[in-house]
């Protein structure tokens, strides 16, 4: 799945929709993907689940990398960069030179809710990969959790302050990052 480099100047937004899989795949689904390799060399037990926990992996990946993208589309775009597909925008009636200007519409809400659906669900393929862990793996797990349980809270925060300017709106506390390290470890056990 090679990247297209011309498509990264993406003032306006990527292509489509297979231009911005490929990007968040070579982003961060090559991190999921390297990290299921290193945990099958570490244990054999996830080594014997690798054909199942690999798509998984990547979709992990996906899932952070959306969730980053929505978290900074708007800090992104005041220096010049945009990471959503230019054909959604257009499906929801934004024309991509035009999404700041429209922050805070109607359109940009349906979009911007349909791409938290889809971050969300690659989320769930984060816990269905974590969960493939063997439960005496606490470290891998835990990693894993912590990284779900962030991810999440950011895309509720995100849900709930769709008018958000700029990243730092949105950022979640030290105290809602603690509470989910506590949930997430008592989760492994």
């Amino acid at each position: 799945m090679p990247l297209d480099s011309s498509s990264l100047d993406a003032g306006n937004g990527l292509p489509g929709v297979a231009s911005f899989n490929r990007y968040c795949y070579h982003v961060a689904g090559v991190v999921g993907e390297m990290l299921t390799e290193l945990y099958c060399n570490h244990n054999a037990v996830i080594s014997r689940r690798r054909e199942v926990m690999m798509p998984l992996a990547v979709s992990f990946g996906q899932g952070l990398q959306l969730t980053n993208i929505l978290k900074d589309v708007w800090n992104d775009l005041e220096r010049g960069a945009c990471w959503l597909p230019q054909t959604l925008m257009i499906k929801h009636g934004i024309e991509p030179q035009q999404l700041s200007a429209m922050r805070g519409s109607d359109a940009v809400d349906h979009l911007l809710g349909k791409l938290l659906a889809i971050a969300h669900g690659h989320l769930q393929d984060a816990l269905c990969f974590t969960l493939l862990i063997p439960s005496q793996e606490t470290g891998l797990r835990r990693f894993c959790l912590w990284a779900i349980g962030t991810a999440l809270l950011t895309l509720q925060r995100l849900r709930k302050n769709s008018s958000y300017r700029s990243s730092s709106e949105v950022k979640i506390s030290r105290s809602s990052l603690k509470l989910s390290m506590v949930l997430c470890n008592a989760f492994n056990h």
